[in-house]
């Protein structure tokens, strides 16, 4: 409910924008990696989360970046660098 009240009186499209945005600032999860920061179409770093419920399946490391590459190659100019 919070999420459509930050476009209060606002269109359709507004509304789900402005649900994505709250959204994308304060993600959640109980996964072995928690959302420290995010950059729309920049990146998205992911830090090890203490608290996962399975101990046996802890992160292996501590902080995982994702860089969205849509271009098929630059991926793989990214993996052969």
């Amino acid at each position: 409910q919070q999420f459509y009240d930050k476009a209060e009186g606002a269109d359709a499209k507004a509304k789900s924008q402005a649900a994505w945005a709250a959204f994308a600032k304060d993600a959640s999860g109980t996964g072995p990696w928690k959302m420290s920061s995010f950059t729309p179409r920049e990146l998205a770093e992911l830090t090890k989360n203490p608290d996962y419920w399975d101990k046996k399946r802890l992160a292996k490391v501590d902080k995982m970046i994702l860089i969205p590459m849509p271009e098929a190659l630059t991926r793989t100019n990214a993996l052969l660098a």
